[in-house]
């Protein structure tokens, strides 16, 4: 019976693990689906897979390049965040704005974010 019960709370614990994102600790940040939904989501696993032909066609066809995922995050924001040069550039060929805000409440720019993750590059 102990054994049973054992088991039943190691399983239990696993899918609690599994929910909260325990195994994302082995994918890098940030992480497409926190937020992106829909088109724009297939547009940022691109870029975070580096496939930045497939980003490309795919941003190409969106209404609004800068248009917010969840928490008001924008593409080019996403891949300032997981420092893809190449994906910065592609957006931003294609009108992406680094002025955009984005963030709850007053939020930040893109640039502000650039500030940062460069300053926190060299940091590190």
């Amino acid at each position: 019976m102990l054994k049973v019960t054992a088991i039943g709370i190691g399983i239990v614990l696993l899918l609690w693990v599994a929910k909260a994102g325990a195994f994302n600790l082995f994918r890098s940040k940030p992480y497409p689906e926190v937020f992106f939904e829909g088109e724009l989501l297939a547009v940022a696993e691109a870029i975070k897979a580096h496939d930045i032909d497939r980003a490309k066609a795919l941003a190409e066809k969106l209404p609004e390049i800068d248009a917010p995922g969840n928490e008001h995050f924008t593409l080019l924001a996403f891949a300032v965040a997981d420092t893809n040069i190449s994906a910065i550039k592609m957006l931003m060929a294609l009108g992406a704005d680094p002025a955009t805000k984005f963030g709850e409440g007053e939020g930040g720019t893109v640039c502000c974010l650039l500030c940062h993750v460069a300053q926190n590059d060299r940091c590190t």
